[in-house]
């Protein structure tokens, strides 16, 4: 039984891989845990002040990480709470949360294992399908010794639980338990106004993939000769449970990128954001697999600073290598075409191919990044022919994100990466343009004080000598500055 609820499905092979949110090769964050979306400097996504600073990464060799995601679609009743008698306050006042049920523990709760059929029912979207027939029809409690345990513990207030009490009534269904003539009470299956959130794992946390070396609000890191190889992700295609949503707001986890759908697939070799990296030395990603995501060798997020140290003076001038990059290696024109028939690409499916190099659009924002981001670069990346994303070869039709000259990237320009055109760091425009102004405005200064000086000691040697009229040829001689010579000698005019 334990098995069955808990064990991984094995590969073809017969190998058993990790199913969390993400795998790592190493992983640097500003400070505390690392669980959510990139930029999220905690677990509830809360930035501070804390500077971490002062990374050297030497001759690091991180290679053959592989992992298949296991998809949890999160369950929560906050739109049932509208009858604050039955509900109380509290509950009643967070309609418009989003307050995932988790077990007494904080796993989040399974629904699939607790009916018949439930990955069918769930993962293929049998219920987006006129929700009053489809809850009605296949979502009764069946139950499994785990939610059994986990509903029996919140019933009895053992441990702090987020297991509601919508959940509790409808596991229970025990006439001896239930008034028949109470609606909150006497129900067979699931609520409609029960909603689901997706591209998490287990415990609720952010799916991300595979990612070979992730540094999140890091300043001052230094890599040289960093080789990331071998890496696979062998995760399956979304959960349907959600519908084609994109981001947070239409049925993803609250804390993944605006825009970019599932995320269980991707393989990252680097990933960098609100960072200070400079790459020196050799730097080699190669050899990333992935059965149905994207693959990005380097992907510079927002507000990061990117120093490509090509100096051949340099003791370790760089040289990159980016190269055997397979995405999507799964998927077929076939599939592609059942997806898209079935409302499941572009989103959440959402299938962009590979990139050398992605440089993000500082100009998408979020509920948690609300404001215009900015990246820089600094140098380039020597080895490379240009910084390239493209669709895999048998799927033509998927537009490549950008396609970008190596020459194209000089300091200040930030990179977009819906077309690759490049616009200027607005942010040097605005230094630059204060400095301008904080220049003139001095010199202005010290004009203005070198002007009102001179009247002064003009003024002070007419006070002082008056007019002195000459014996000879009656001319008149002033007291005047000689900036040459010392001050207060006589000229003739």
């Amino acid at each position: 039984v334990a098995m069955d609820l808990f064990a991984n499905e094995p590969t073809d092979d017969g190998e058993y891989v990790p199913d969390g949110s993400t795998i790592y090769g190493v992983l640097f964050n500003n400070w505390m845990d690392a669980v959510q979306g990139f930029g999220q400097f905690n677990q509830y996504g809360t930035n501070t002040t804390k500077v971490t600073s002062g990374l050297t990464i030497e001759n690091v060799y991180i290679h053959d990480l592989k992992k298949s995601v296991n998809e949890i679609p999160a369950i929560y009743m906050n739109p049932c709470y509208t009858d604050e008698d039955y509900y109380g306050d509290f509950l009643y006042r967070r309609q418009n949360d989003k307050d995932v049920v988790r077990s007494p523990l904080g796993s989040t709760m399974d629904l699939r294992l607790m009916i018949e059929d439930g990955h069918n029912v769930i993962d293929n979207g049998l219920l987006l399908e006129d929700p009053e027939s489809s809850f009605a029809e296949y979502l009764h409690y069946k139950g499994n010794v785990l939610s059994d345990a986990q509903i029996g513990i919140s019933l009895y207030d053992t441990f702090k639980s987020r297991i509601n009490i919508v959940m509790q009534n409808w596991a229970v269904q025990d006439s001896s338990l239930i008034d028949p003539d109470d609606p909150h009470e006497n129900t067979q299956s699931l609520p409609t106004c029960m909603e689901f959130l997706c591209n998490s794992d287990y415990i609720f946390q952010t799916n991300k993939g595979v990612i070979g070396a992730r540094f999140d609000d890091i300043q001052n890191v230094a890599i040289t000769d960093l080789t990331v190889e071998n890496l696979w992700n062998l995760s399956p295609l979304a959960s349907d449970a959600c519908g084609d949503y994109s981001g947070p707001e239409d049925g993803g986890n609250p804390y993944q990128p605006v825009g970019v759908g599932n995320m269980n697939g991707d393989i990252r070799g680097i990933s960098i954001y609100g960072s200070q990296v400079q790459f020196d030395g050799n730097i080699d990603v190669t050899n990333l697999h992935s059965a149905y995501g994207d693959i990005y060798g380097i992907h510079i997020m927002r507000d990061s600073f990117i120093e490509f140290d090509s100096d051949e003076d340099d003791d370790s001038p760089l040289m990159m290598t980016i190269t055997d990059l397979y995405p999507e290696y799964e998927l077929t024109e076939e599939v592609l075409g059942e997806l898209e028939s079935s409302n499941q690409w572009p989103f959440p499916n959402n299938f962009n191919g590979q990139c050398n190099i992605l440089i993000d659009d500082v100009n998408v924002m979020s509920p948690r990044q609300p404001s215009v981001g900015v990246i820089t670069i600094d140098g380039e990346p020597t080895g490379l022919d240009g910084i390239t994303c493209e669709s895999p070869e048998n799927l033509p039709q998927i537009k490549p994100l950008t396609v970008t000259k190596v020459s194209d990237i000089t300091d200040g320009i930030v990179k977009e990466k819906d077309d690759g055109s490049r616009k200027i760091n607005y942010i040097h425009v605005v230094y630059i343009g204060l400095a301008a102004i904080f220049c003139i405005a001095i010199i202005g200064f010290i004009c203005c004080i070198v002007w009102n000086y001179r009247k002064f000691v003009r003024a002070q040697a007419v006070h002082t000598t008056g007019s002195i009229i000459t014996d000879k040829e009656d001319e008149l001689t002033r007291f005047i500055i000689d900036h040459q010579a010392n001050y207060g000698t006589s000229r003739k005019e």
